[in-house]
């Protein structure tokens, strides 16, 4: 899995959890399109307004009506030609012309307005476009303008910024809907919609996006939307229903493209409850008489328990017997087995396992979570709060360069808001850095390390970024290492601490190598097992 590295610690996992992430490109319908015109916005704060049909052409309605004689009829087909020859710039004139000294609201105002509308397409003029096809339409109702009036809702869009392309893709589907057109246009706005909302997440629009979704999924069912539609309940917190939809690709799309992301994020959601086991091998060689009198002792790492993860039902044996142990912390809370090993070794090879369960709850948080704490709202005072904003060997707040990054993003902040710093060193870290997964440096983890790798980083030097620059906005934070469950290799990650020192996760590495870096911004893993709160433990 990407962002995860370090050493292992020689566990035995018994399940496979993944989390992926796929970004599909935007198919687009094949008809001729356009743009002009804007109303009013829908769910969040828009200045985009949808496009109303064009209006008469001037001096229609004062004409009055006149019989249709040769003259009409010979510059209507001379038209007629000019249109099926797609030179719309000739026809235009003559229609309009017709349309006006004949007052001819059928046939001519109805070719007239196409020839407007294809004009505007091929000049890329959507907004011109749909105005036109719009006003077409409240004289005949065909469904191929109903189709070109959605594609050139489509390239409108794609040519706005994302803030306000949204909106006018859902209104896109307001004009599918009130038209029931039933083409596969609506599966095709839904799957750009989906595209859209999720990269980033746009959470002001997931619900009217989760409507268009599931009226397109009802017209022709598809495994992309399935899969879009369980990633929108994933980012609202709604497992049940994200794992719902991956299960409906499971079950219907075994051959998919998107089934194996799926069965990752299916097998990713919610609680779980793993099996740990840890196996140490000891090797002793000694005199066959004195092996009853010798002694060993022992601290071995062990899963932790802290708000997101309990660890329970803990045994150590030896060579397959229980063996007494105790449980005991350093000065960064990270909790140990100890024990001590007298008269129990044998000559040759022994077995020391540790095994427990580990119940995990994953869980994502959105802003609000944060939204009433300030950083004035941090008791100083308060031994936590030392002891999770100190420099330390490993976490160096003196060092230059964090404290040149530290003023780069503090300048960066407007206010007191803890969410606001917490999120400008998140995006600060994964600019910053890069990852590259590689055979290792031996050094000990610390910002040293980190600042000589910011181009070819593993977890532990975004981990150790992250607290450096977190504490030096004082932010209380800490350095949370374990195992990945599902891969041989270790991961490590930020946790910071709010004024009532509830943890909360900020995993750079996984926000730096996904698609969709939100996604991880707030989100705690149930694939990470955390065994150490500090990586000077």
């Amino acid at each position: 899995m990407k962002g995860k590295t370090g050493s292992g610690s020689g566990s035995v996992w018994f399940l496979l959890l993944l989390f992926g992430l796929f970004v599909l490109l935007v198919p687009v319908l094949p008809f001729g399109g356009s743009q002009r015109r804007a109303v009013a916005a829908t769910p969040a704060a828009t200045t985009i307004t949808d496009i109303q049909a064009q209006e008469l052409p001037a001096g229609f309605l004062k004409s009055a009506v006149r019989a249709k004689d040769n003259q009409y009829i010979r510059d209507y087909n001379r038209a007629i030609e000019y249109y099926n020859a797609e030179d719309f710039p000739s026809a235009i004139p003559i229609l309009r012309k017709l349309a006006i000294r004949y007052r001819d609201g059928g046939a001519v105002l109805y070719l007239w307005q196409l020839c407007m509308a294809e004009d505007f397409s091929k000049k890329n003029d959507y907004m011109g476009a749909i105005a036109y096809y719009k006003a077409a339409l409240f004289i005949k109702k065909e469904v191929s303008v109903l189709h070109n009036t959605v594609y050139c809702y489509l390239q409108l869009a794609g040519t706005l910024k994302k803030s306000d392309r949204v909106p006018l893709l859902l209104y896109g589907y307001r004009f599918i809907k009130v038209n029931s057109l039933r083409d596969g246009s609506l599966g095709t706005l839904a799957i750009t919609l989906c595209n859209n909302v999720l990269t980033p997440p746009l959470y002001d629009w997931f619900e009217p996006a989760i409507s268009c979704i599931k009226e397109a999924i009802a017209q022709a069912d598809d495994p992309y939307l399935h899969q879009s539609l369980g990633m929108i309940y994933l980012y609202q917190n709604k497992g049940p229903l994200a794992k719902a939809e991956f299960k409906r690709v499971l079950d219907n799309y075994p051959d998919s493209e998107f089934y194996a992301t799926c069965l990752e994020r299916y097998n990713n959601i919610g609680d779980a409850v793993y099996r740990y086991r840890a196996v140490y091998p000891l090797q002793v060689i000694a005199n066959p008489g004195k092996i009853a009198s010798l002694a060993a002792k022992a601290r071995l790492l062990m899963p932790q328990s802290y708000a997101y993860q309990t660890t329970r039902a803990v045994t150590v044996t030896l060579n397959g017997q229980n063996i007494p142990y105790q449980i005991v912390s350093d000065n960064f809370g990270t909790q140990f087995i100890s024990l001590a090993l007298p008269g129990r070794l044998r000559a040759g090879e022994n077995r020391l396992a540790v095994e427990c369960q580990v119940a995990i709850t994953q869980k994502r948080f959105t802003g609000n979570s944060l939204a009433n704490f300030k950083i004035g709202d941090y008791r100083q005072q308060d031994i936590r709060f030392k002891v999770l904003t100190q420099s330390t060997a490993a976490i160096n707040l003196r060092n230059p360069e964090i404290q040149r990054m530290a003023a780069e993003i503090r300048q960066s902040v407007k206010g007191e808001q803890l969410i606001d710093r917490v999120q400008a060193v998140y995006q600060y870290v994964i600019k910053a850095m890069s990852y590259r997964l590689s055979g290792g440096d031996y050094e000990k983890v610390g910002v040293q390390r980190a600042l000589r790798h910011m181009q070819s980083a593993v977890c532990e030097d975004y981990a150790v970024i992250t607290v450096a620059l977190l504490r030096s906005l004082q932010i209380p934070a800490g350095y949370f290492s374990g195992d990945s469950y599902g891969s041989p290799l270790g991961h490590a990650w930020a946790v910071f601490y709010t004024p009532d020192y509830q943890p909360f996760p900020l995993d750079t590495t996984w926000g730096d190598t996904s698609e969709a870096p939100d996604l991880f911004f707030l989100t705690t893993s149930a694939i990470n097992v955390a065994d150490s709160f500090s990586c000077e433990s």
